[in-house]
């Protein structure tokens, strides 16, 4: 935590735009977190190593793409390169975000395969993605049940009826009284 924070402080005293952070934070969002939601929303086969993997594949391609605003040179000179201006032309971050897509998709189903399959026993599995005991879809079997209210009719009680609050800490009387 102090770390991050450390970094964090030293980019912000580093960086001369406010709107240049705005957009390098963009740029990060897009290529490290939006392939991890996507595959945590709609892939449900994906898991913590491919997360993990994708995310290292993730900030590797980025930060070798180069950064004008931290005056970081490209490592990695994509195709369409101009050597004279220093730019790259290519959608190097496109692509850093479709590896670390792929990454996560390949990563997951490789190690889902080898673990599932017995060929690496599951004491290896450090982060429990393959436990016997694991309830896959734990989360998604949950369901909300909305109960009538005990003593009152199905309507809703008028503004007369409701008791004031007296006190900061009292909840609203259908939310005291319906959850119970």
């Amino acid at each position: 935590v102090f770390a991050v924070g450390a970094m964090a402080t030293a980019l912000a005293l580093t960086v001369r735009s406010i709107y240049g952070l705005f957009l390098l934070c963009g740029d990060l969002v897009f290529v490290i977190i939006f392939p991890q939601l996507l595959c945590v929303v709609h892939l449900n086969f994906t898991n913590t190593y491919g997360s993990l993997c994708g995310y290292i594949v993730g900030v590797v391609l980025r930060i070798c793409g180069g950064e004008s605003l931290l005056a970081l040179d490209p490592a990695i000179k994509y195709p369409y390169y101009e050597e004279a201006t220093g730019l790259q032309l290519f959608p190097f971050r496109a692509f850093a975000m479709l590896c670390s897509f792929l990454t996560i998709i390949l990563v997951s189903l490789l190690l889902k395969l080898l673990f599932e399959g017995g060929k690496i026993p599951m004491r290896y599995d450090v982060a429990d993605c393959f436990a016997p005991r694991q309830r896959a879809n734990h989360a998604r079997d949950t369901e909300l049940v909305l109960l009538p209210p005990r003593n009152r009719p199905p309507t809703a009680p008028s503004r007369e009826e409701e008791p004031r609050r007296t006190g900061p800490n009292e909840h609203p009387p259908l939310l005291r009284e319906e959850c119970i």
